[in-house]
């Protein structure tokens, strides 16, 4: 009969996977709160150099960007960290204050082509999310 015993090696080992996991985990947070700050600014961005293509009556907007009083622009934000045993999140985007002429912006109306700052900030978000993952891991 053979016996294997760890004794107190078990011990010092369990402690240093979860300072290991422990370092992961904090590394985690920056790295989505990295991720969500990256997309807000994206989004602004966007608004900034997304141009309706159209001024006509009524319509202030300009080719060149979507900003007229500025408040669509600085409603663009990153929400506070959220950790629960199965992950951790944060959202970005219109996070304070959503009016619908924000909606009306992302999405098109009219004879204006939307700007789409949400949706595509959101996939390029998403694969920068991932590459910082992979350089975590």
């Amino acid at each position: 009969m053979a016996r294997v015993d760890w004794g107190n090696g078990l011990n010092k080992f369990t402690a240093t996977l979860r300072s290991k996991a422990k370092a992961i985990q904090d590394a985690s947070d920056e790295v989505v709160l990295d991720s969500a700050e990256y997309g807000a600014n994206l989004m602004r961005k966007y608004i900034e150099t997304r141009g309706t293509g159209y001024v006509g009556p009524g319509l202030r907007a300009t080719a060149e960007g979507r900003i007229d009083t500025g408040q669509m622009y600085d409603d663009v934000g990153v929400g506070q960290v959220r950790r629960n045993p199965s992950g951790v999140a944060v959202n970005f985007g219109w996070v304070g204050n959503v009016e619908d002429y924000y909606r009306w912006q992302e999405d098109g109306f009219g004879k204006v082509p939307p700007m789409h700052a949400l949706l595509d900030a959101s996939i390029q978000t998403r694969t920068y999310f991932y590459g910082r993952i992979k350089e975590l891991v």
